[in-house]
């Protein structure tokens, strides 16, 4: 047996179904609208006062117009003379302070404000700034400009006579200064420059004499023996031989300086000398060196290598 549907039943059928899908989207919607309103309300609730664009710009406007009456008045005072210029300058100081403190609030509130609303309020605490400085300017005096007098010092000499007093202080110093240069630079046996330019004898009875060395740091009235110095006892410090006959010396490490004096039929061996080796009246000897510097002093008749 088949059953057979008619018309009218299928008409009903898709009815109540299209009826159930309608009324499922109207439930779901039904619950976003309620969950959308339970979410602004709990935002509500845990949001704070001060974070509202609409209390921050009431707050702003009120602050903006107390200013300006205050502004106002003082302006409508004119210029301010003695103690009441005072009054008038620490009232002016002190709206400036409540302008910097609106600068203060806008920068902090910037993260929450709308950027138009965050542009209109700059604009209008940049324009309270100036109104403060133009009404400062109008109401206090400024101090007038005026040229301050030297206090009177001691009469001033004549050209002539301070050009003069310049030029013999000028070649006081002059001769104080080579004086001084002659003085600091040392000859090779430590008689100063000064003193040889002074007496040219002096110089030439220095060059003759022996130098002096420390203990230890020289060889002195030797003859016919051979010393041989290391490193470790020259130090790499100066070394001097003078009056020395018929030995051989070997200075067998590095020095700073090498004087001989007064050689006689000798042999001198030594290692590198950083510095100048002075020989000066030294005859029928042999010198090896590794010098820097040589100078001959005096009379030389040897065989140096």
């Amino acid at each position: 047996m088949v059953s057979m549907s008619t018309p009218a039943s299928t008409d009903a059928a898709c009815a109540s179904r299209e009826d159930g899908v309608l009324n499922r989207l109207a439930a779901r919607e039904a619950a976003r609208q309620a969950d959308k309103a339970k979410r602004n309300a709990d935002l509500r609730s845990v949001a704070s006062p001060a974070e509202s664009a609409t209390a921050f710009q009431q707050s702003f406007k009120e602050q903006k117009q107390s200013i300006e009456t205050a502004l106002l008045e003082i302006s409508s005072r004119g210029a301010m003379q003695g103690g009441a210029s005072e009054a008038v300058r620490a009232q002016l100081e002190s709206l400036a302070v409540q302008v910097g403190q609106l600068e203060k609030a806008t920068a902090e509130a910037s993260y929450f404000l709308p950027s138009y609303d965050q542009r209109q309020i700059t604009a209008a605490t940049a324009v309270l700034r100036q109104a403060v400085d133009s009404t400062k300017s109008a109401v206090l005096p400024r101090k007038k400009f005026s040229f301050s007098k030297k206090a009177a010092g001691k009469p001033s000499r004549p050209p002539s006579e301070a050009t003069a007093s310049r030029a013999d202080a000028a070649g006081t110093a002059g001769i104080a200064g080579r004086a001084a240069g002659r003085a600091a630079v040392p000859s090779i046996d430590g008689t100063s420059a000064a003193a040889a330019l002074e007496d040219p004898n002096a110089q030439m009875t220095s060059a003759s004499s022996p130098p002096q060395f420390a203990p230890g740091r020289g060889l002195q009235g030797l003859r016919g023996v051979t010393v041989t110095k290391h490193a470790a006892e020259l130090r790499g410090d100066d070394y001097t031989l003078v009056d020395l006959e018929d030995c051989t010396v070997c200075l067998l490490g590095t020095l700073s300086a090498l004087r001989m004096h007064k050689l006689r039929r000798c042999r001198v061996c030594t290692g590198p000398v950083t510095g100048a080796t002075f020989v000066e009246d030294v005859r029928d000897s042999e010198l090896m060196l590794a010098s820097f510097q040589g100078h001959a002093v005096a009379q030389l008749e040897s065989l140096a290598d």
